[in-house]
């Protein structure tokens, strides 16, 4: 189906100009009640169904609205993947620095005592960096 009456592209943004599709969701939701009334008018042939045809149909929401949901969406889902990056980068410096903490021999880890003059392991003082 190619009828190019059935089809539209508007911008949102930056310039909101929605107006031509506005006017065809109405049509659509019109054409739905439409249907609706013939079906009830079908299922009950003595109801009244003036006031229903009569109404007037409009567009359920704002564009606007819809606009700054969109924005404040993209917003959150760049601050998740922000986070998601940052924890990410945080559990590999994390796992580097104990990699490099299990590659200390005990070499590495005595220091010689002024003191006694004897050489003393500070494994369990080992120092890290807070996250």
């Amino acid at each position: 189906m190619n009828d190019a009456a059935a089809f539209l592209q508007q911008d949102l943004f930056p310039k909101n100009a929605m107006g031509d599709v506005t006017l065809m969701m109405e049509k659509g939701l019109s054409l739905m009640r439409d249907r609706y009334v013939d079906l009830s008018i079908l299922m009950r042939p003595n109801i009244d169904a003036t006031a229903l045809r009569a109404m007037k149909i409009a567009c359920p929401f704002s564009w606007d609205d819809v606009l700054s949901d969109l924005a404040l969406s993209s917003m959150d889902t760049a601050y998740d993947r922000y986070c998601t990056w940052y924890d990410k980068k945080r559990e590999n410096r994390v796992e580097g620095e104990e990699l490099i903490a299990r590659k200390r021999t005990a070499a590495d880890s005595e220091i010689f005592h002024e003191n006694e003059g004897s050489a003393m392991t500070t494994r369990s003082r080992m120092r890290t960096r807070p996250c």
